[in-house]
């Protein structure tokens, strides 16, 4: 593997390869994913009184923990719900402990 001056771009095997790109587009990835296992969430349990927001934090390849937020701001934001959820490459919720059940 040889580096180029561009700390941006790595040559392996003779081939160029944009790492910035490939971090951007895994990230977007990321976060499409992220946000279609947020909907779902809220879409099974419903929307809390005072609904902040849904944090989807990955723990894995497949695993991530979801907070659901209430308050009027950042500042007294609490979580409400808090799950660990599995879901597929695709972003649909396979397991989730404890179990979504509609609550609002």
């Amino acid at each position: 593997m040889v580096n180029c001056k561009d700390d941006s771009t790595t040559k392996l095997l003779g081939e160029p390869m944009n790492t910035t790109n490939a971090l951007v587009q895994g990230e977007e990835s990321l976060n499409g994913l992220t946000n279609l296992i947020a909907r779902q969430v809220i879409q099974s349990l419903g929307s809390p009184m005072n609904f902040f927001k849904v944090r989807v934090h990955p723990v894995g390849t497949d695993r991530y923990r979801v907070n659901v937020l209430v308050g009027e701001n950042a500042a007294l934001a609490r979580i409400a719900n808090s799950f660990f959820l599995t879901a597929d490459d695709k972003g649909n919720v396979l397991t989730s402990s404890p179990k979504i059940v509609r609550l609002y």
